[in-house]
C-alpha cells in the first residue's frame, strides 16, 4: 500500500503534467507532503497516476502553494473502466491522502515519460505527432513535424 494524493482534474493541471512533469496545488497542512503518488481524478475516475519525485514548498504559514516534481506519469482516462476495477471509486476523494496499491495502475495507461520498447525504436511521423500534442497540451493538428535530409 501507498500513500496517494488525491487532486481534482482541470485542463491547467493536465497541461502543467504533461508539459512540465510537475504540478502546483495549494495546500492545507503538511499530509499531503506524505505521499508517494498522485492520482488525478475526474468525477472519481482516475485520470492520471504519477509518481512524486519531490516537492517544492514556498515558506510561511498554511496555506501555501507546493510543486510537485513528477518521475513516472501515467495517463490512465482511455483506460478508465480497468483501473476502476483495481480502485474502490466510493474511497475517492479529492484533496485527501488514501492508501492503496498504486503498482497495477502503471501497466494499464500510456507513460508520458517512457520508451515503448514494443516498437524498437521505430517512430511513424503520425504517433510523433500524437506524442508531442499529448506531451505539450496541444491539438494533434497543431503539430508540425519536418525533417531535412543531408
Amino acid at each position: 500500500m501507498a500513500k496517494v494524493l488525491v487532486l481534482g482534474h482541470s485542463d491547467q493541471l493536465s497541461k502543467e503534467l504533461r508539459a512540465q512533469r510537475a504540478i502546483t496545488v495549494q495546500v492545507a497542512a503538511l499530509e499531503p507532503m506524505t505521499s508517494e503518488y498522485v492520482l488525478v481524478v475526474h468525477n472519481r475516475i482516475p485520470v492520471w497516476i504519477a509518481k512524486i519525485d519531490k516537492f517544492v514548498i514556498q515558506t510561511g504559514a498554511f496555506p501555501k502553494n507546493a510543486n510537485i516534481q513528477l518521475e513516472a506519469v501515467v495517463c490512465l482516462d482511455e483506460n478508465w473502466p480497468e483501473t476502476a476495477s483495481h480502485i474502490d471509486l466510493d474511497r475517492i476523494e479529492t484533496g485527501k491522502v488514501l492508501d492503496f496499491q498504486v503498482s497495477p495502475l502503471f501497466g494499464m495507461g500510456k507513460a508520458l515519460n517512457s520508451i515503448d520498447e514494443r516498437i524498437g525504436g521505430v517512430l511513424s511521423v503520425d504517433e510523433a505527432a500524437t506524442r508531442l500534442a499529448w506531451t505539450y497540451g496541444v491539438e494533434k493538428n497543431q503539430v508540425k513535424i519536418s525533417i531535412e535530409l543531408k
